[in-house]
């Protein structure tokens, strides 16, 4: 029974971790119509020409909601898979190879989309130091999955903070 105690604590604790780490920069829970729009133009982001600095938000935000989405999708599928009734922990490779599967792919996309914005005018070093800041936490993360799901660590919080700078408020990966 002892065993099956730890295991228990160990899952717990690794559902903790992955949450933690994932961010909840999809707290608001919207009406699937808001969600079915936020889609729609979070695939339409590339502009053409420099944005306003209320149009980059927007869409960075948009952005950030649709693919949070699918990392919390990720998430809870990656938890599933774990044996529920096996007396042995998770490992910390376990557990870094969940966060390589199920978050660093949509924290990928998540850059790749905010580098893709045109910024507006004279806001172009922002941008780049909010993209600069995520893609350094992405490296950091997919050399060392392990360390994000260490307690009080985040390497994404120096992202999260330029981009909340800006005024960036649903990117909180």
């Amino acid at each position: 029974m002892k065993g099956r105690g730890f295991w228990i604590v160990a899952a717990a604790s690794l559902a903790v971790a992955l949450t933690l780490f994932s961010g909840c920069g999809g707290g608001d829970s919207s009406s699937s119509e808001n969600a079915s729009a936020t889609e729609t133009t979070a695939s339409e982001n590339v502009s053409s020409g420099p944005l306003t600095k209320k149009e980059f938000i927007q869409q960075a935000d948009q952005i950030c909601l649709t693919e949070l989405r699918k990392k919390d999708a990720n998430v809870r599928a990656a938890l599933k898979t774990l044996p529920q009734d096996n007396p042995q922990p998770v490992t910390k490779e376990a557990a870094g190879k969940l966060v390589i599967l199920a978050v660093v792919p949509v924290y990928d996309e998540i850059i790749e989309q905010l580098d893709e914005l045109t910024p507006p005018k004279g806001d172009e070093a922002a941008a780049d130091l909010i993209v600069q800041k995520y893609e350094a936490a992405l490296q950091a993360t997919e050399a060392d999955p392990t360390v994000a799901l260490e307690a009080g660590s985040n390497p994404f919080q120096a992202g999260d903070r330029a981009a909340e700078v800006y005024g960036v408020t649903k990117c909180v990966l």
